[in-house]
């Protein structure tokens, strides 16, 4: 049987962002073999990207659960507003989350157009803000 996806979110995100090679492949050498991206094969630079992912992840849960805890579940629309400018702000590529695209190139596989929640997450009508779906899943308590 053939893996899809990790079973490590962070790893899922390297996948989807290209610094982790395919899951279907075992190592990096497999996947250079069969003319996949190998992603990221120097061990430092893997561990740099995995624990600023890493961080993201934790930041972001950090976060959720103190705002249940203060907040409840139900968030106001302001505050959700506050949260998408940190999202296109603190999650965009050179902090290793979302992705600006546009409109017509939105990858359908391993990412959410995020562009329907907000202004925030547009630009125009040819751009929009894509998180990687495991991070998306992981904020979508501020989506709802």
């Amino acid at each position: 049987m053939t893996r899809k996806e990790f079973e490590d979110p962070v790893e899922q995100v390297m996948f989807i962002l290209g610094f982790k090679q395919d899951p279907r492949f075992n190592t990096a050498l497999d996947a250079m073999r069969a003319n996949s991206n190998p992603g990221i094969v120097n061990v430092l630079d893997q561990l740099r990207v995995y624990g600023a992912i890493h961080a993201n992840f934790c930041s972001w849960r950090q976060m959720m659960e103190t705002l249940h805890e203060e907040l409840g579940s139900d968030l106001p629309l302001s505050l959700r507003e506050s949260f998408y400018e940190i999202i296109v702000s603190e999650m965009d590529e050179k902090h290793y989350g979302g992705k600006w695209f546009t409109t017509a190139e939105v990858p359908s596989e391993h990412w959410v157009n995020v562009g329907a929640y907000s202004p925030v997450f547009r630009r125009g009508d040819t751009e929009v803000f894509c998180l990687p779906a495991p991070y998306f899943k992981l904020m979508s308590e501020v989506f709802e």
